[in-house]
């Protein structure tokens, strides 16, 4: 991407290279600036006027053309890299690991006690079968709680929390609890 904004500027800066040379050459020859008045002249030969043709024209290109392929590509590139990805591929590094929790204080912590009623009063409320799902798919690994941030699209801090089961076999599923962008201060 670097590459991308070094070959943009160097654009820019031939282009007001090739104006001020321009500008210099014409003073040195005494010559007045062409004005588009100038152009319309009998006397007035595309010769004369090719060096501000071609100034304009590697503007154009240069500067005009190239501003949306840089955007698209500052776009691509930042999700390529800086994105953790889609959810599927999300996967709990080591230094997200919090501490070793059991079941027992898992779902005792994360019971729904909603005044109106309007969640069911078990673990993860309305959630609850995502986590029925996630325990059997645990099995009797250990389960571990989880909090960790990452950098995301266009540099915005992500965090993540949850629980993830260590199981044997290298694989780690996890039941996601919270999942946000960290407000800016």
């Amino acid at each position: 991407m670097k590459a991308c904004v070094v070959g943009y500027m160097a654009t820019g800066a031939f282009v007001v290279g090739l104006f001020l040379i321009n500008n210099h050459a014409r003073q040195r020859a005494g010559d007045a600036p062409m004005h588009a008045d100038t152009l319309h002249r009998s006397h007035a030969s595309w010769l004369d006027c090719l060096d501000e043709v071609l100034m304009a024209l590697v503007g154009l290109i240069g500067v005009g053309l190239l501003w949306p392929f840089l955007v698209i590509r500052l776009i691509y590139e930042d999700r390529r890299t800086a994105r953790p990805g889609p959810m599927s591929a999300f996967t709990v590094p080591d230094d997200f690991l919090i501490c070793e929790v059991a079941v027992a204080d898992i779902e005792l912590w994360e019971t729904v006690d909603d005044p109106l009623g309007a969640a069911p009063r078990v673990p993860f409320g309305h959630l609850n079968p995502a986590w029925t799902a996630f325990k059997a798919e645990a099995g009797t690994a250990g389960l571990w709680r989880f909090y960790g941030r990452a950098v995301g699209f266009f540099g915005v801090e992500w965090c993540y929390e949850g629980y993830v089961a260590l199981k044997a076999d290298g694989t780690r599923p996890y039941f996601m609890t919270r999942k946000g962008e960290v407000a800016s201060a």
